[in-house]
């Protein structure tokens, strides 16, 4: 993120200093990139510099999963029981994202396990349709 910025900035690594999202170039006002510039120039299609990767292990008390949120609006046949999609969104349960793209990369995973997975099972709960 910094060596993105520091080439961006025509600045030292050193000289750079995260704010509030944005990096900037320490004691020059005006000198900035934000974490979205920076995101663009590196995980764009044909971006001029490598994507930026990041990993964290934020102490978690007793190994806490992160949370996470999916709604699924299907249509579902009754003759044929089969189900499609209509829409589908997800949340993540993250504070504030390193890798946003990898962020929305897990949302996107997440939600295509969430409709493939049901599809393989069977289910003998028959529940009441809501209109």
């Amino acid at each position: 993120m910094f060596k993105v910025a520091a080439a961006e900035l025509e600045a030292s690594v050193e000289d750079l200093e995260l704010i509030h999202g944005e990096v900037r170039v320490k004691g020059v006002p005006g000198k900035v990139k934000t974490l979205r510039d920076i995101y663009r120039l590196s995980a764009s299609f044909g971006a001029k510099h490598e994507p930026v990767l990041a990993r964290a292990n934020p102490p978690l008390p007793n190994a806490a999963p992160g949370p996470a949120l999916h709604v699924a609006r299907v249509r579902v046949d009754p003759e044929t029981g089969r189900v499609q999609p209509i829409r589908l969104c997800g949340r993540p349960g993250c504070w504030q994202a390193i890798n946003p793209a990898t962020v929305e990369e897990q949302i996107h995973g997440g939600g295509a396990q969430g409709v493939g997975w049901p599809s393989t099972k069977k289910s003998s709960t028959t529940l009441p349709a809501h209109r």
